[in-house]
């Protein structure tokens, strides 16, 4: 599980667009051809979650928006089959501010994630970056000079007492 995160933040948001977009297609043709009585509605969960940690805020409006239509489409398809209007459209909302609810609550947690993550890479009392940052930036630019085969020269001054300062 591990390894498909950090698969998944080093891609692109192109990537990621991509991705959201495929998983609604699929979803949105396997809800449309099913039988009514079958919901895919927990499903739709997933690309809401991709969209609210990968995404950027413009695009995940836009992007949640096409998520509940698609959604909505497949619930009318089964009313049509089942001859019921109201259950459906009141099915839809319930599912549109269930999408809403949960996506407002990962972007909330991606934010604190990523302020817990830029915390963990501050040095407290002088506000720079700590050794950890320079670590991961040093690893960064290892992997970026073997995929480019370049050289890499790295130079590092270590200031005694500098907290005094």
């Amino acid at each position: 599980m591990k390894s498909l995160i950090l698969f998944l933040e080093s891609r692109t948001p192109a990537f990621h667009v991509g991705l959201i977009c495929s998983l609604l297609v699929t979803l949105g043709i396997i809800d449309l051809y099913t039988v009514h009585e079958i919901s895919f509605g927990l499903f739709y969960l997933i690309p809401v979650s991709l969209i609210a940690w990968f995404l950027t805020s413009g695009m995940r409006v836009i992007t949640w928006l096409i998520t509940a239509a698609v959604w909505l489409v497949g619930d009318v398809n089964a009313a049509q089959a089942s001859g019921n209007q109201l259950p459906t459209y009141w099915k839809g909302l319930s599912g549109f501010v269930l999408l809403v609810v949960v996506a407002l609550v990962l972007s909330a947690l991606r934010q604190a994630y990523q302020h817990e993550k830029d915390l963990a890479r501050t040095d407290i009392v002088t506000e720079g970056p700590n050794a950890r940052c320079l670590f991961e930036l040093t690893h960064r630019e290892i992997v970026r000079a073997r995929r480019y085969d370049h050289p890499l020269t790295l130079a590092y001054m270590d200031v005694d007492n500098f907290k005094a300062v």
